[in-house]
């Protein structure tokens, strides 16, 4: 079973976990299962979360499936899979996704959804001069660069003009060909600081020198407006060959053109995109790409999605780099609403830069609580020992070897030099960096922050109750999927001499009713249905085939005449279902402009369903047997005993 099905699983079972609670002698005992005893509270919280039902027939209903769920766990546990390697990993796969939360600032993340939202209302054009400098520079290297876009900025302040200064002096590639600007786009789609600048712009401005991992910008904010929301759209493409000469490309306008004539002769879209568009990645999806929103498609496609005003409607063709294209509107989705839009906004947020802000405020929170010492001195020793040799294979460990001291202590916790030499041995880049200390700057704020994390980690489940119950959950939760997985859903599947016995003792009860075997033929017209009925007569004279019987019919056209052939019970074919079941050819039936007769080949009286017919409701049913049976096994190895007098006390 895949993975995605079973994480479901896991979640779905979350309502029948008991979690983890303490065991009051003075509360009332509800269960006794084996060895393990649930007070009514347990019960009591685990109901309450997952029911609104008071009633006594509820209650009792999610008992039993309560006590079914702790049987089952507790024989995984007896059979000891809870110590398998593979359970540990998964159970450790699990806790680092939940874990997530817990370990950043909700605050900080919830300003940053806020942000985020806010920004996506607007759309930006701007365009940039960049100076490039490596992340890890030297403080020389840094001040060049810096000087360097002061210095143009310098020169636009005094009037020069900033597209030509972009193509000039801009040491990003592409200002070459588009003279720095950047087209429009909205939040998270640049890098954070980038995207702070952009927004802090006015209109016809030029920001002051931004860093970012790329180097040193200079941003000028050319337009804002409201934003145009996520389009679908569907294209037609007609290719322009990569070598094209302006033959070629307008031998390319002109099929275009053809096929946008034919569209609005009334031409069906797919069909026509299925024909005629190069584009074979889509043409067989009705010419459909992914939606899309300002900035994230070349601009001349972007520009004819957004002036179509309503869904359905297509454009005259539109030429880009990529050939000519006739651009169909499929549905435009404006910004939603913050609650429906926080969700996926807390994911991407997450895998952008700015959710650093996030884990800096978590661990200066950690900082404080347990109060974090430090002492940079015993960093800056790093200083003098790693050299060029550190970045190859000559590096001597022994170097770090007389550094033991106290480097910062945490809470309980004292850490020494001797652990930050392991960290640095065991993360060396490979190759030289610009700036050694610059280095071991950073090298040390990963390890403060490493163990800062961990030393956080590895206390949420005595610290939240909560997340040790949610970790207690997918214990359970992995450990009854596993063995359910076992026990039933993979043994009904791979027992195939199980199914055919389970299939033999209850294949009276899986019967087909009245049936005939026939031929039902879908004609355009009475003249086409009356030439083909001919050569249905004529079927055995003259040994014609359902294939040979189309392929006259619809010599002129493909929709003059369908064929379906099979067996029909009543409901399955509203035509069959009108006509008298008897062997023959049926009289014409009209329905939808279309003239339908069928051939009656065969009556049949009710039967028993074979197993391949039945196999997807055979196997549920035996998989229900095996889980009816095996519970009654662990209910012989598990005597329970429910103390029901207590139920009545749940409110």
């Amino acid at each position: 079973m895949s993975k995605t099905f079973k994480t479901f699983f896991v979640i779905a079972f979350f309502g029948l976990n008991s979690g983890s609670f303490s065991q009051d002698a003075n509360e009332p005992l509800l269960l006794e299962i084996g060895d393990r005893k649930v007070n009514l509270s347990e019960f009591e919280a685990v109901y309450k979360k997952n029911n609104n039902q008071s009633n006594v027939q509820a209650v009792e209903e999610y008992l039993d499936l309560y006590i079914n769920f702790r049987l089952k766990v507790k024989e995984a546990e007896e059979l000891g899979m809870d110590t398998s390697a593979k359970f540990k990993k998964e159970l450790a796969g699990y806790r680092r996704q939940l874990s997530e939360p817990y370990l950043s600032d909700n605050e900080v993340t919830e300003e940053l959804i806020r942000e985020a939202y806010e920004r996506l209302k607007i759309e930006i054009r701007a365009s940039h001069i960049m100076v490039k400098l490596d992340q890890n520079a030297t403080p020389a290297d840094t001040l060049t660069a810096y000087k360097k876009i002061e210095s143009i900025r310098k020169r636009i302040v005094k009037g020069e003009d900033f597209s030509k200064l972009a193509v000039e002096l801009s040491e990003d590639p592409s200002a070459k060909e588009n003279s720095g600007d950047l087209g429009y786009f909205s939040a998270l789609y640049m890098v954070y600081q980038f995207e702070n600048a952009v927004y802090k712009t006015d209109v016809g401005q030029v920001s002051f020198p931004v860093r970012t991992q790329f180097g040193y910008h200079l941003i000028k904010v050319v337009d804002k407006r409201p934003s145009r929301g996520e389009i679908t759209t569907a294209h037609i493409m007609t290719r322009i060959p990569g070598d094209a000469n302006e033959a070629d490309i307008e031998s390319a306008r002109m099929k275009s053109r053809e096929i946008f004539e034919k569209l609005k002769s009334g031409a069906d879209w797919d069909q026509t995109a299925a024909q005629f568009s190069d584009d074979k990645t889509t043409s067989n999806k009705g010419g459909v790409l992914p939606a899309f929103s300002s900035g994230r498609m070349v601009q001349e496609y972007e520009e004819a999605a957004f002036a179509l005003k309503n869904d359905g409607d297509f454009s005259e063709p539109i030429q880009t780099k990529f050939g000519f294209h006739i651009v169909k509107r499929i549905s435009l989705k404006k910004l939603g609403s913050y609650e429906e839009m926080t969700a996926d906004l807390k994911v991407r947020i997450a895998r952008d830069g700015r959710s650093r802000k996030s884990k800096v405020a978590f661990l200066n929170k950690v900082k404080s609580e347990y109060g974090f010492k430090e002492t940079l001195a015993k960093r800056d020793e790093y200083y003098k020992i790693i050299d060029s040799t550190y970045f190859t294979s000559e590096w001597n460990a022994s170097k770090f070897a007389e550094l033991n001291k106290e480097m910062f202590r945490l809470g309980d916790s004292v850490v020494l030099q001797t652990s930050f030499s392991k960290f640095l041995e065991q993360n060396k880049p490979r190759g030289p960096v610009g700036s050694n200390n610059i280095f071991i700057d950073q090298m040390y704020s990963a390890f403060k922050e490493e163990f800062i994390t961990n030393y956080e980690d590895i206390r949420l489940e005595n610290k939240y109750s909560e997340f040790r119950m949610l970790m207690q959950e997918y214990h359970d939760g992995i450990l009854l999927f596993d063995l359910t997985d076992q026990k039933v859903w993979s043994k009904a599947v791979k027992d195939s001499a199980g199914l055919a016995n389970f299939y033999a003792e209850h294949k009276s009860e899986n019967m087909w009713g009245d049936r005939i075997e026939a031929v039902v033929f879908n004609a355009a017209d009475n003249s086409v249905a009356g030439s083909v009925k001919k050569n249905v007569k004529a079927r055995k004279s003259k040994n014609y085939t359902d294939e040979d019987i189309l392929k006259m019919a619809n010599e002129n056209s493909q929709l003059n005449l369908e064929i379906e052939r099979g067996k029909f019970s009543k409901g399955d074919n509203e035509i069959v279902d009108l006509i008298e079941w008897k062997k023959g050819i049926s009289e014409n039936v009209e329905s939808n402009n279309r003239v339908y007769f069928i051939e009656v080949l065969n009556l049949i009286s009710p039967e028993p369903k074979e197993l391949h017919e039945v196999r997807g409701l055979m196997t549920s049913g035996y998989q229900k047997n095996l889980e009816d049976n095996w519970i009654k096994e662990l209910k012989r190895k598990y005597p329970v005993k429910v103390y029901k007098e207590h139920l009545s006390k749940i409110k």
